[in-house]
């Protein structure tokens, strides 16, 4: 819906769909992975009073308002808060001037066709970029607002959000980025406080990060245009976006992989010592056999999916199959 410095609205593809009718993001920014699933009910957070202001805005915005603010006539270092919008129409074109400067108020030369790259690349119907405010862009946000009524915005940080089962989308400001434009940045955050919240939320959990992260073990996603190191004079960079799943099977050092019912579970764990556990191992174990809760099996029409790696078995469970052999193991880990 704006620029944001960071956005996944184009990655948001390489990331898993939604399992829950709810997204909440408390990351928020730009929103990037709810707006490619709109229809969902959304809960976006952030501490950045500016983005939630805007996002509120945006939520209950008159179409009509958006459609009459003006896309030609700018002029290039032109104060925004002089063309007599309101302060949500404000703040919606100066997002949608530059993605790493959300500070500066003045109309871009990108906007009006005056930049080396529009002179090079060419021009939209209205002159300027058209990725960046054009009409195209108020065209789209007249009918992309109509679309978000359902959605709601809070301003708080990541532990106050409410924790309830939804998909959660969460993007942090990124562990080693050494540029950008994030009003609340690295200095705001704590790795590791963040990283056992993550594992502890209900529901889906998809988190994002780059490549060389580890405060979660994250696993390669997808490589997209690397525009923080661009701002750092790095002409042509390439990101490598990594992202850890709570719900994510480990890769079976075999293609071997077993679909059980929980009669089939039981007769295989008959006389087998196990371990339950609430995570999936981030390492491979020297042996035995490994038992998490997961609403994977279920979306195989099954009770449990058994990896064999060995030497150790792996296996993810259905919440209420997991819940009956933890309480076994109390009794020794033997069925």
């Amino acid at each position: 819906m704006f620029k944001y410095f960071g956005s996944k609205y184009r990655s948001s593809k390489y990331y898993p769909a939604p399992r829950y009718p709810l997204i909440i993001e408390p990351f928020a920014g730009g929103a990037g992975y709810s707006s490619r699933y709109r229809e969902h009910n959304v809960l976006l957070a952030d501490i950045d009073r500016e983005v939630i202001d805007l996002w509120q805005w945006l939520i209950a915005a008159d179409p009509n308002e958006i459609a009459a603010m003006p896309v030609t006539g700018l002029v290039t270092g032109q104060d925004i808060r002089t063309l007599g919008l309101s302060k949500g129409a404000s703040e919606l074109m100066r997002r949608w001037q530059r993605t790493g400067r959300g500070s500066a108020w003045t109309i871009s030369n990108i906007t009006t066709g005056d930049s080396a790259w529009c002179r090079a690349h060419g021009c939209g119907q209205d002159g300027g970029n058209t990725g960046m405010w054009h009409r195209n862009t108020r065209d789209y946000l007249v009918s992309a607002v109509q679309e978000i009524r359902h959605w709601s915005a809070l301003c708080c940080p990541y532990w106050e959000v409410p924790r309830i089962e939804a998909t959660w989308f969460i993007d942090p400001p990124y562990q080693h980025v050494k540029c950008s434009s994030y009003k609340h940045g690295l200095k705001d955050i704590d790795y590791q406080p963040l990283a056992a919240w993550c594992r502890a939320l209900p529901g889906q959990v998809i988190v994002c990060e780059q490549q060389g992260a580890d405060w979660l073990p994250f696993v390669y996603s997808h490589e997209v245009s690397g525009i923080r190191e661009k701002m750092c004079g790095v002409p042509g960079a390439k990101s490598q976006e990594v992202v850890w799943c709570n719900d994510a099977l480990p890769a079976p050092a075999k293609e071997h992989v077993e679909i059980l019912t929980v009669d089939e579970l039981f007769a295989f764990l008959t006389g087998v010592p196990y371990f339950t556990q609430l995570e999936p191992p981030t390492a491979l174990p020297a042996a035995g056999v490994w038992i998490w809760p997961s609403p994977s099996p279920e979306r195989h029409g099954a009770d449990a999916l058994l990896f064999d790696c060995a030497p150790a078995i792996y296996i993810s469970a259905a919440p209420d199959v997991w819940a009956a052999l933890k309480e076994l193991e109390t009794r020794g880990g033997v069925c």
